[in-house]
């Protein structure tokens, strides 16, 4: 891949579902219902991260891409744009199931594990699955 194609636009969507791991269907169903900008054409390395931060919801924390809608994950994109992928994996996710509210905190927040109605979601995993899949592109030096 031609690592200069990608710099002003960002990823195509066939690069996006290949770093992603996901299927068209999924790629259009997600960017159509959960992201903030669907009608983007291009993803950017931070776009990627939010989505696989998405993908975690839906994978790890089995929350059905239905119910995720009900939340504003524009937070989730926005602080992908602001965090450096470093930085971005010193925080985790916390999901209020009840509230339908979610907030980003350093992971050295205290956790509740009691209360079932929140879930939490430790982002310095998928920031190293995120480095690993631009890695086997050739892409992973100018990740943001």
């Amino acid at each position: 891949m031609n690592n200069e194609s990608h710099k002003s636009r960002g990823y195509k969507p066939h690069v996006a579902r290949e770093l992603l791991g996901i299927t068209k269907e999924r790629l259009r169903y997600w960017k159509a219902n959960l992201d903030p900008k669907p009608t983007r054409t291009h993803f950017s390395a931070s776009d990627l991260l939010a989505y696989r931060i998405i993908k975690a919801c839906v994978q790890d924390l089995r929350i059905i891409p239905n119910e995720l809608k009900t939340f504003d994950l524009s937070s989730i994109f926005e602080f992908c744009q602001t965090h450096d992928c470093q930085t971005a994996g010193n925080y985790l996710l916390k999901l209020n199931i009840q509230t339908k509210t979610l907030s980003i905190h350093d992971e050295t927040e205290q956790i509740d594990f009691r209360n079932r109605k929140i879930s939490y979601l430790y982002l310095d995993e998928l920031v190293k699955e995120h480095f690993i899949a631009f890695m086997s592109l050739g892409t992973g030096q100018n990740l943001h």
